[in-house]
């Protein structure tokens, strides 16, 4: 937790509460799969995806792909809406391959499902969280974001990987791990009783649990 008591207003924990379960509780979410790829030469990859024509073997079930930019490194996250799970595993085990260009993806992609809360990292695979943020001033949430690593930490959240939208800077995904998904909901309540969130948009963002689908996958 920050000691600046001058960052912003500090809810009292009911209404912190009320917000980090609105957070969490998205009704009707689609957004429910998400590619991890590697494209070192993201102008050429991007290229040939806008120089595409649609492939009619792309299954429908996916869709509504956004493409997010690692800041450091050359990781790409698409995030597409598969409500169905079963269509979502086709596409993670090579169906992905008639909605974006494989060429120039280095090595396997990695796949994360949404999954309930509750699910255990031994039924699921690893636990990852998800947080999806518009913002209005990526700069300022991106110093208090490095400020508050500490509180990330205590709630084990770790490995905090953030990922800008291509075509909207302030459009931000940051995929993180996650110890287990109750100790990251009680961190979620405590960081917004910060007043932090609410002082950078954050407080307007999604959280979502997904489970990465496994190492078969991809290829």
């Amino acid at each position: 937790m920050t000691t600046n008591t001058n960052a912003a207003a500090k809810p009292p924990r009911e209404q912190a509460e009320q917000a980090a379960n609105a957070m969490l509780n998205v009704p009707k979410t689609r957004e429910n799969l998400v590619a991890r790829v590697e494209v070192p030469d993201y102008t050429a990859w991007r290229a040939r995806l806008d120089a595409a024509p649609p492939d009619p073997a792309a299954p429908a079930a996916v869709s509504g792909l956004k493409l997010f930019r690692n800041t450091d490194d050359d990781s790409l996250l698409i995030l597409a809406d598969a409500p169905d799970p079963g269509e979502a595993r086709d596409w993670a085990r090579g169906g992905w391959k008639a909605a974006v260009p494989a060429q120039g993806v280095e090595g396997s992609p990695v796949f994360y499902l949404g999954v309930e809360a509750g699910t255990s990292p031994a039924s699921a695979g690893p636990l990852k969280v998800l947080g999806h943020f518009k913002l209005t001033d990526y700069d300022l949430w991106h110093r208090l974001f490095l400020h508050m690593e500490d509180s990330r930490v205590s709630g084990g959240v770790t490995d905090s990987r953030i990922f800008r939208g291509t075509e909207d800077g302030n459009d931000v995904l940051v995929l993180a791990d996650i110890a287990d998904a109750e100790r990251a909901r009680a961190w979620l309540v405590e960081d917004q009783m910060t007043g932090y969130p609410a002082a950078t948009g954050v407080d307007q963002g999604t959280f979502r649990f997904f489970a990465e689908l496994g190492a078969e996958n991809g290829s």
